[in-house]
Protein backbone atom coordinates (compact mmCIF):
# COMPACT_ATOMS: atom_id res chain seq x y z
CA UNK A 1 0.00 0.00 0.00
CA UNK A 2 1.42 3.36 -1.20
CA UNK A 3 4.61 2.52 -2.52
CA UNK A 4 5.25 3.98 -6.39
CA UNK A 5 8.14 3.16 -7.98
CA UNK A 6 6.94 5.60 -11.36
CA UNK A 7 7.34 9.28 -11.23
CA UNK A 8 4.34 11.03 -12.66
CA UNK A 9 4.33 14.94 -12.35
CA UNK A 10 2.35 15.67 -9.89
CA UNK A 11 3.57 12.75 -7.51
CA UNK A 12 6.44 14.59 -6.08
CA UNK A 13 6.49 13.56 -2.91
CA UNK A 14 9.14 11.78 -0.73
CA UNK A 15 5.81 9.69 0.86
CA UNK A 16 3.20 8.04 -1.33
CA UNK A 17 0.81 6.99 1.30
CA UNK A 18 -2.08 5.57 -0.42
CA UNK A 19 -3.17 4.68 -3.55
CA UNK A 20 -7.10 4.05 -4.01
CA UNK A 21 -8.71 2.28 -7.27
CA UNK A 22 -11.14 5.93 -8.63
CA UNK A 23 -14.82 4.77 -9.60
CA UNK A 24 -13.18 5.38 -13.28
CA UNK A 25 -11.17 2.68 -13.19
CA UNK A 26 -8.23 4.91 -12.64
CA UNK A 27 -6.12 4.89 -9.79
CA UNK A 28 -5.06 7.96 -7.42
CA UNK A 29 -2.25 8.37 -5.36
CA UNK A 30 -2.00 10.68 -3.01
CA UNK A 31 1.68 12.07 -1.20
CA UNK A 32 3.81 14.34 0.78
CA UNK A 33 7.45 16.23 0.00
CA UNK A 34 8.80 18.45 2.46
CA UNK A 35 6.92 16.80 5.42
CA UNK A 36 8.70 18.05 8.38
CA UNK A 37 9.29 21.41 7.23
CA UNK A 38 8.33 24.52 9.52
CA UNK A 39 6.64 26.04 6.77
CA UNK A 40 4.63 23.43 5.63
CA UNK A 41 4.71 20.25 3.66
CA UNK A 42 3.41 19.95 0.08
CA UNK A 43 0.45 17.22 -0.71
CA UNK A 44 0.32 15.82 -4.39
CA UNK A 45 -2.62 14.24 -6.20
CA UNK A 46 -2.11 12.36 -8.89
CA UNK A 47 -4.52 10.64 -11.34
CA UNK A 48 -3.03 7.64 -12.88
CA UNK A 49 -4.54 5.36 -15.39
CA UNK A 50 -5.72 1.80 -14.86
CA UNK A 51 -2.62 0.04 -15.99
CA UNK A 52 -0.65 2.35 -13.58
CA UNK A 53 1.65 3.10 -16.34
CA UNK A 54 0.47 6.96 -17.60
CA UNK A 55 -0.04 9.87 -15.56
CA UNK A 56 -3.36 11.09 -16.47
CA UNK A 57 -3.54 14.80 -14.13
CA UNK A 58 -3.52 16.08 -10.63
CA UNK A 59 -2.17 18.83 -9.00
CA UNK A 60 -0.12 19.76 -5.68
CA UNK A 61 -0.56 22.13 -2.71
CA UNK A 62 -0.25 23.18 1.03
CA UNK A 63 -2.81 23.47 3.01
CA UNK A 64 -2.63 26.85 4.95
CA UNK A 65 1.52 26.11 6.58
CA UNK A 66 0.28 22.98 7.61
CA UNK A 67 2.56 19.77 7.67
CA UNK A 68 0.66 17.06 6.98
CA UNK A 69 1.20 13.72 6.11
CA UNK A 70 -1.66 11.57 4.03
CA UNK A 71 -2.75 8.59 5.83
CA UNK A 72 -5.79 7.22 3.28
CA UNK A 73 -7.63 8.12 0.55
CA UNK A 74 -11.54 7.11 -0.55
CA UNK A 75 -13.89 8.35 -3.10
CA UNK A 76 -17.24 9.32 -1.73
CA UNK A 77 -20.74 8.99 -3.56
CA UNK A 78 -20.01 12.59 -5.39
CA UNK A 79 -16.80 11.32 -7.00
CA UNK A 80 -14.60 13.99 -4.68
CA UNK A 81 -11.85 12.59 -2.75
CA UNK A 82 -11.59 12.57 0.89
CA UNK A 83 -8.24 12.31 2.51
CA UNK A 84 -8.02 12.00 5.87
CA UNK A 85 -4.50 12.73 7.17
CA UNK A 86 -2.26 14.16 10.31
CA UNK A 87 -0.98 17.61 10.59
CA UNK A 88 1.82 18.16 12.87
CA UNK A 89 1.47 21.28 15.54
CA UNK A 90 5.20 22.65 16.08
CA UNK A 91 3.67 24.73 18.84
CA UNK A 92 2.94 21.82 21.17
CA UNK A 93 4.23 18.96 19.89
CA UNK A 94 1.06 16.96 18.84
CA UNK A 95 -0.29 15.72 15.97
CA UNK A 96 -3.84 16.80 14.53
CA UNK A 97 -6.70 14.80 12.87
CA UNK A 98 -7.13 16.89 9.25
CA UNK A 99 -9.38 15.31 6.37
CA UNK A 100 -9.49 17.04 3.16
CA UNK A 101 -11.83 16.76 0.26
CA UNK A 102 -10.77 16.91 -3.11
CA UNK A 103 -12.54 17.29 -6.52
CA UNK A 104 -11.67 14.65 -9.26
CA UNK A 105 -8.83 16.59 -10.35
CA UNK A 106 -7.15 17.43 -7.36
CA UNK A 107 -7.92 20.56 -6.16
CA UNK A 108 -8.98 21.32 -2.58
CA UNK A 109 -12.64 21.89 -2.06
CA UNK A 110 -12.04 22.36 2.13
CA UNK A 111 -9.80 21.30 4.76
CA UNK A 112 -11.08 20.50 8.55
CA UNK A 113 -8.81 19.86 11.65
CA UNK A 114 -10.52 18.56 14.55
CA UNK A 115 -7.75 19.78 17.66
CA UNK A 116 -8.92 17.83 20.85
CA UNK A 117 -6.29 20.12 23.24
CA UNK A 118 -2.70 20.87 23.06
CA UNK A 119 -2.19 18.32 25.68
CA UNK A 120 -3.41 15.54 23.29
CA UNK A 121 -1.90 14.47 20.36
CA UNK A 122 -4.60 12.65 18.07
CA UNK A 123 -4.53 10.85 14.73
CA UNK A 124 -6.33 9.13 11.53
CA UNK A 125 -5.54 5.49 11.28
CA UNK A 126 -7.92 4.48 8.68
CA UNK A 127 -10.70 5.53 6.88
CA UNK A 128 -13.91 4.16 4.86
CA UNK A 129 -16.66 4.74 3.37
CA UNK A 130 -19.81 3.84 4.74
CA UNK A 131 -23.58 2.70 3.30
CA UNK A 132 -25.29 5.13 3.92
CA UNK A 133 -22.98 7.58 1.67
CA UNK A 134 -20.76 8.75 4.35
CA UNK A 135 -17.90 7.63 5.86
CA UNK A 136 -16.06 6.12 9.08
CA UNK A 137 -12.66 6.90 10.39
CA UNK A 138 -10.52 4.72 12.82
CA UNK A 139 -8.28 7.15 15.01
CA UNK A 140 -5.91 6.99 18.21
CA UNK A 141 -5.45 9.22 20.79
CA UNK A 142 -2.84 9.78 23.33
CA UNK A 143 -1.58 11.77 26.15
Amino acid sequence: NGVIVKHYPNSIGIYSTDIAKAQSGEYVCVSVANYGAPTGSTLSFAIIDSTLTNYVGGNSFKVSGKDVLPVKVIQDANNDFLVAGNAYDFNSGNYIPILLKLNNVGSLIWCHSFKPNSAISAKFNSMTNTSDGGYASANSISG
